[in-house]
């Protein structure tokens, strides 16, 4: 009895010929006694296949003969249609005979797969397309995993997509079935697909892209017992073959939720996302693929007893079929294999039958992500391994021929080389599904993968806007920010509306149109960036003329941008379609001129860019309405002109009359009242900071001090300055890595500030209220080979005057982030009221700690009310573990300073914090010199030393070393006893590299109580 097969020139009818070790031979001695219901399926199966026999025969069809054979196969269905439908009559393993067609169906050819799809469509409208059988199972899951491509073809190709759907919505019964019996979850229709199908293979690939559509949606985030949705099947690295991003983009677009979804690590936990998990299995590959390959091992090397036949199996033996059926329909006992698949991990063994895939050659070999000699493989080989050589060398393994090695190296190649290029594809498919469906943090945390540097997924200038700046200091901003590395995909582009001053040319360039925009995006293309899903500019004209049409495409035409919002007066439709290949959302600002909006409607308007979706106009006035009628109108009409089988993209009104608006303000929606940036405060340069001063320019003027060693240990400190931002594009937060490097470098940093509902970051290089941009100054001021990381809390305004309120959210993140960066000081001159929410406290509370234990020094301040025993965090967090820092005047006591933030204990932390900076940059460069010099006198500084100084109570040490003035449980350090001479004396020694050293080592000794000083 044979009823498997394909259509459209799938070539897999040799598969008849591979038996399959006999796998219904239980379910043939059921007698009738046992299986009524079984007997009349297998009977109207061997009518079935009589039917199709003798049509076959008929090799000349005349249009009278087709009609008769037409008419024979609906007689054939009508007359057990009802007993078909009655799913109350099961097999004893539950089957109906759907069930049963895709269990034992054998024959080939496409009239077998019309006739089967006839059969579906008869029973569409039942469940029994639906319905589980004993092992939990549909029937398309069936006949994927018995490889009955006649089925197959039949449910997904020949069935119409109309009916498909119908039939899809009984495919809820396995995602019922997975969710209530998760410790028993068997696979669904759609997992198995991706699983037991080749992207390789035409009708197999247009079969599981068919599938994705009909599919119900639940089905998209059921995962198998290792929380792999079907979309982490799909990315895996092995699978990376033939149509599989083509696959993977239909997944994305139907079942985007299953990019929400983390598959369990090892642990039982909640782990990898899908992409990551695509990363890893790559990852693993190239690991596997580096190893070399395993001995060969010839016949006579082979143990008595295990000797192969001729091609290469195990010898059958005679022996009776000792398996049986279980109560979930698998076969019990010895299997074939025990590779892992679906919901079973590696090593594990495995008692289903889909933990088999059988190669379009009838091979099997296990489903293992890491496994190289996939399907794909197989079919490379195919005409090698079935020719004369081919078998003559399989029988004699020992005996490989070079030519037939040498062509086999070479399909492996071409294999690893199309996984390779489709990795790539469906890793950036990922990546542009998350930056297009989640917010830049949340993307940011599923794209990131361990080992790997983040890269910047977004830019934004800032909140703006920026008046007065020359083309000159706008230009400089990119050697201010080359240190960003950016990712080839940018989620967003932003740009406040700037004022730039052109001096002299002012008036000619009013007349040509602004390029500073120009230059900006050029430079990203400089820097790697592909795509831009976002671009959002405020370009309303101003003393500044606006982007002239031609300046904007050039911008923007290498990006393939998908949502504009270029805020200025009536764009030109021709040049959005010139950008527009991939754009599907528009954001326009219009004049109000009636001409305008009659050409945007007019088929070479918005209708020459098909891919919009999206048409949203902004600020007009009342009078208007019945133009915009009439534009609504007129686009209606010449879209479907122009582009008949695309949907007419949404028109989204103004909601408000009025002028013309001037300008979109970029600011946060974060209440009445935005901080504003304070005006600048200096410190007083009392003596404690005059002292450091002249230590610490001194001390910037050894030579080669930001220099980057190989041993981490010894390259700068670190000191990570949680705050509302700094303004790194200042002169004076520019450093020169070397004295070799002619430019100079910025700080690096991290933003947890947003706003527009989470959509949008505030850079780290921007300073909300200033107060970052003067902790940062002084950080720097006091240790100048110290590397700042700029760390930005969100904030919020309140009533009082230049003070913002920290969201405690972003703080326990931004410690966090601090401690993965493996900074070696924390400076947070800010205090929190003890958290009110307890997970917000427990999650602070891990915060602290897992920074203590890495390690790092952090410093926060105390409240400037004189009262040193108040509870607050970070410090009340872990007291032992944080230094908590006052303000004092000349003579130790602790001054009045009020709410003003720019004086008292936020200055004093970042004074501390620099200090500790200082210490830890002495011990770290004694140390080098010591080691570099070979010197083993009594005190000298070792590499220990500098791990030593990493530990709060070696830091307490070293702080106590300088003098220190004590009032009540306070201590006044005053630096001018410990400083004021080493400073003197690198003056004196300038340009005299050795003895700068001895000198910085001395001090080093002295921290670290060795007794000897050396300045």
């Amino acid at each position: 009895m044979s009823l498997h097969g394909s259509v459209k020139g799938d070539e897999e009818s040799d598969i008849d010929e591979v038996q399959e070790d006999d796998d219904y031979q239980d379910q043939a001695q059921l007698s009738a006694e046992q299986d009524e219901v079984k007997v009349q399926f297998d009977k109207d199966i061997i009518t079935m296949d009589q039917l199709l026999v003798l049509h076959a025969a008929n090799t000349n069809k005349s249009e009278k003969l087709q009609q008769q054979q037409k008419e024979e196969q609906k007689s054939f269905i009508d007359d057990r249609e009802s007993r078909w439908k009655d799913l109350g009559r099961l097999t004893s393993e539950k089957r109906n005979f759907l069930h049963h067609l895709a269990y034992c169906g054998r024959k080939t050819g496409k009239d077998t797969s019309r006739l089967i799809a006839k059969i579906i469509l008869r029973l569409v409208r039942t469940k029994a397309i639906g319905m589980l059988d004993s092992s939990k199972r549909a029937p398309l899951t069936v006949a994927i995993h018995e490889k009955n491509w006649a089925f197959i073809n039949a449910a997904c190709i020949s069935v119409r997509p109309d009916d498909r759907k119908k039939m899809g919505q009984h495919l809820i019964l396995e995602c019922q079935s997975a969710k209530n019996t998760p410790d028993q979850k068997g696979l669904t229709c759609l997992q198995s697909a991706i699983l037991h199908l080749s992207p390789s293979s035409e009708n197999q690939a247009r079969s599981i892209i068919n599938m994705v559509e009909f599919v119900p949606q639940e089905m998209f985030t059921i995962t198998d017992t290792m929380g792999r949705t079907p979309l982490h099947l799909a990315v895996e690295f092995s699978r990376a073959i033939g149509k599989q991003p083509e696959v993977v983009e239909r997944l994305l677009l139907r079942g985007s939720k299953a990019l929400e979804v983390k598959m369990l690590d090892t642990s039982g936990t909640s782990g990898l996302t899908v992409y990551q998990y695509h990363e890893k299995t790559r990852k693993d590959a190239e690991i596997k693929d580096r190893m070399p390959p395993p001995a060969l091992v010839s016949r006579r090397d082979l143990p008595q007893g295990e000797k192969k036949d001729e091609k290469g199996t195990e010898p059958r033996k005679d022996r009776p079929d000792t398996r049986k059926t279980d109560q979930t329909g698998q076969m019990k006992g010895k299997t074939r294999s025990s590779a892992p698949t679906g919901g079973q991990t590696t090593g594990q063994p495995s008692n289903r039958r889909d933990s088999m895939v059988e190669t379009p050659t009838g091979r099997q070999e296990a489903l293992n992500p890491l496994h190289l000699n996939t399907r794909l493989e197989a079919e490379a080989n195919k005409a090698s391994t079935t020719s004369p050589v081919a078998q003559q060398a399989s029988a004699k393994p020992h005996q490989v021929g070079v030519d037939h090695a040498e062509e086999k190296r070479r399909r492996n190649e071409e294999l690893r080389k199309e996984r390779e290029a489709n990795a790539e594809k469906i890793g950036e498919l990922l990546k542009l599904a998350y930056l297009r469906n989640m917010r830049p943090h949340e993307a940011s945390r599923f794209l990131h993968v361990a080992d790997k540097t983040d890269k910047e997924l977004w830019f934004d200038f800032g909140t703006g806007p920026h008046t007065g700046m020359t083309l000159e200091a706008f230009k400089g901003h990119f050697t201010q920010f080359q240190h960003l590395e950016f990712d080839k995909v940018l989620q967003y582009v932003a740009f406040p509306r700037i004022q730039i001053d052109l001096g002299s040319n002012q008036a000619d360039m009013q007349f040509q149109g602004s390029r500073h925009l120009l230059y900006f995006f050029q430079w990203l293309q400089r820097k790697g960036v592909q795509r831009i899903i976002k671009v959002e500019v405020d370009d309303m004209p101003s003393r500044t003329p606006a982007h002239s049409d031609e300046v904007i495409e050039e911008a923007l035409k290498p990006f393939g941008v998908e949502i504009l919002d270029w805020r200025r007066p009536d764009l030109c439709p021709l040049m959005i379609s010139r950008i527009g290949a991939n754009l599907r959302q528009l954001t326009l600002q219009w004049s109000g001129s009636n001409p305008v909006l009659r050409s945007w409607g007019e088929t070479e308007g918005f209708a020459l860019t098909p891919s919009l979706r999206k048409i949203e106009i902004q600020h007009t006035q009342e009078r208007t309405k019945s133009n915009l009628d009439e534009f609504e109108a007129r686009l209606g009409k010449s879209w479907t002109l122009k582009n008949p089988k695309t949907t007419k993209p949404d028109f989204v009104r103004p909601d408000f009359g009025g002028l013309l608006h001037q300008s979109i303000q970029l600011g946060r929606d974060r209440g009445s009242t935005i901080a504003q940036p304070a005006p600048e405060r200096h410190v007083d340069p009392h003596k404690w900071m005059q002292c450091m001063e002249n230590f610490a320019a001194a001390f910037r003027q050894i030579k080669d001090i930001h220099e980057k060693q190989k041993d981490p240990l010894l390259s700068p400190v670190t000191v990570a300055l949680i705050d509302d931002g700094a303004d790194i594009t200042l002169p004076e937060l520019q450093v020169r890595p070397s004295q070799r490097d002619r430019a100079h470098k910025s700080f690096p940093g991290k933003s947890f500030d947003d706003f527009q509902e989470g959509w949008r970051i505030s850079p780290y290089w921007e300073s909300s209220g200033g107060h970052g941009t003067l902790m940062a100054r002084l950080i720097h001021k006091i240790c100048p080979s110290a590397d700042i990381y700029v760390i930005k809390l969100k904030t919020q305004s309140t009533a009082k005057p230049n003070k913002l309120q920290i969201e405690p959210e972003s703080a326990i993140q931004a410690i966090n982030h601090a401690a993965d960066r493996g900074v070696q000081i924390i400076s947070m001159s800010w205090a929190l009221k003890e958290p009110e929410d307890q997970a917000d406290k427990a999650a602070f509370d891990t915060a602290v700690r897992r920074a203590r234990d890495k390690g790092i020094h952090m410093f926060c301040s105390a409240s400037d009310q004189g009262n040193f025993a108040d509870y607050t965090y970070p410090y009340l967090s872990n007291p032992g573990s944080v230094f908590r820092i006052g303000a004092a005047t000349k003579d130790g006591t602790v001054p009045d300073f009020g709410h003003n933030p720019h004086t008292g204990s936020s200055v004093a932390t970042a004074l501390a914090a620099g200090l500790a900076a200082i210490v830890m940059e002495c011990v770290r460069l004694g140390a080098y010199h010591h080691m570099m010099q070979n010197i083993r006198t009594p005190g000298y500084i070792t590499r220990e030393d500098v791990t030593k100084i990493r530990e709060k109570r070696a830091m307490e040490e070293a702080f106590n070393s300088i003098t220190v003035n004590r009032v009540g449980n306070s201590k006044y350090v005053e630096v001018w006893e410990t400083f004021t001479l080493p400073a003197d004396n690198l003056k004196k020694r300038d340009g005299v590299h050795t003895d700068q050293l001895d000198i910085i080592a001395g001090l080093a000794s002295s921290f670290l109580r060795k007794g000897v000083t050396g300045y």
